[in-house]
């Protein structure tokens, strides 16, 4: 992310750089920082809610983000889709809170890495030039 934001500094001190261009990367830029964020709330939600946590559901969920999410990350082609995070309501619950917390937070760590990918995968440099003809 230091070097994409020192890269979209550098653009845009450039005169003939294209703003649109820019526009995505920082578009691009946003959307690494808000899932750093959503991945640096992990160690919190574990620490404050960790010890209601059913530890093998709780580990087999985490797993199965976390490869969902690495896939997402790695595959270098464009998600299908961005569907919305999982949410579910507060009334009636019949399950653990703290494991609908976490399934939560992990569907929102998929969702913005899925937003990461589109972003990542769009071909922001090539589309420009074919508008500019």
């Amino acid at each position: 992310m230091a070097q994409l934001s020192g890269a979209i500094r550098r653009l845009a001190d450039e005169p003939k750089t294209n703003r649109r261009t820019l526009a995505s990367l920082n578009e691009l830029l946003g959307a690494n920082y808000a899932l750093a964020s959503d991945l640096a709330s992990m160690p919190v939600l574990m620490k404050t809610r960790g010890a209601e946590l059913d530890p093998v559901r709780a580990d087999a969920q985490i797993e199965t983000a976390r490869n969902r999410v690495a896939e997402l990350l790695t595959s270098g082609s464009m998600p299908d889709s961005e569907p919305a995070p999982v949410r579910e309501s507060l009334s009636g619950l019949k399950e653990n809170f703290a494991m609908i917390v976490l399934a939560r937070r992990l569907a929102h760590i998929e969702y913005t890495a899925r937003k990461v990918a589109r972003l990542a995968a769009r071909p922001v440099i090539a589309d420009e030039e074919e508008h500019a003809h």
